[in-house]
């Protein structure tokens, strides 16, 4: 079978769908380092034959724990996407990513390569495609979807791309561990606190349940997945406090999402 790979130059676009608002309002950068844009996909006839999405395996049972298959997940189901899950081991996670054909994306410190979930392909385009990294399967499921309304319409025509600009929510942090001086109940508080104050200026974006009011955007699932995150590492303690955070804003959006958290 012949690969249909989505290569990766400058920045990503988006495609906003008629459909749905434009993915990311230009306040909420993504969570995510500076990607890599798709210069094509192929624009052949979508049927209903299943995407297969890649995540990190957990369990038994199954309980997906990581930040950027969430986000993708979140997506998924949001757009009705048919897909199944195809869990992968974290030991084999570079050895399935070379078999499927999506060159790593991401680069340790020292410069080699880093290999990470997710990677959405979709068998359905000919030649079949292999979307390879997280921002970009957004990308792809807006495109895909508003394919799909185009046909439904009678008619399928060229999308214009709009800019999309990546940045980050949220600052590094660095605790000292190695210090003999360090106590580390008191460092993870004192963390816990920095974290809840620079979360502050996001808080205040938001107009309902979701940054826009009553309708998810792709920065929500953004959002939602760091909190799917830390719902499973957190210790339930922290886990509360978190989620009553000015005014209980994140809480709200953990419960919101959960419309579209469905695990396949």
């Amino acid at each position: 079978m012949s690969h249909h790979v989505i290569w990766f130059h400058s920045r990503p676009r988006l495609i906003p769908p008629p459909l749905l608002p434009p993915l990311l309002p230009p306040l909420i950068p993504p969570l995510i380092p500076p990607l890599l844009p798709l210069t094509s996909i192929t624009t052949a006839a979508i049927d209903s034959t299943p995407l297969l999405f890649y995540d990190i395996a957990s369990g038994p049972p199954v309980r997906p724990y990581a930040v950027n298959p969430w986000k993708a997940r979140y997506a998924l189901n949001f757009t009705a996407a048919p897909y199944k899950a195809h869990w992968v081991q974290l030991p084999d996670v570079a050895a399935v990513r070379r078999a499927v054909g999506a060159p790593p994306v991401r680069k340790f410190s020292d410069g080699s390569d880093f290999y990470t979930l997710p990677i959405l392909t979709d068998a359905s385009t000919t030649p079949a495609t292999i979307v390879g990294d997280l921002f970009d399967i957004a990308c792809y499921l807006e495109r895909r979807q508003q394919q799909q309304q185009q046909r439904e319409e009678g008619e399928e025509k060229e999308q214009e791309q709009d800019q999309c600009i990546p940045g980050s929510l949220f600052p590094a942090q660095e605790i000292d561990y190695t210090s003999p001086h360090a106590d580390i109940a008191q460092e993870r508080e004192k963390l816990f606190g920095r974290m809840r104050k620079a979360l502050t200026g996001l808080a205040e974006l938001f107009q309902g349940p979701f940054l826009r009011g009553e309708r998810a955007t792709y920065a929500d699932m953004i959002v939602g997945g760091w909190l799917k995150f830390y719902s499973t590492t957190l210790p339930e303690a922290e886990w509360s406090e978190m989620r009553g955070w000015h005014g209980g804003v994140f809480g709200k959006l953990y419960d919101a999402l959960e419309a579209y958290a469905e695990v396949k």
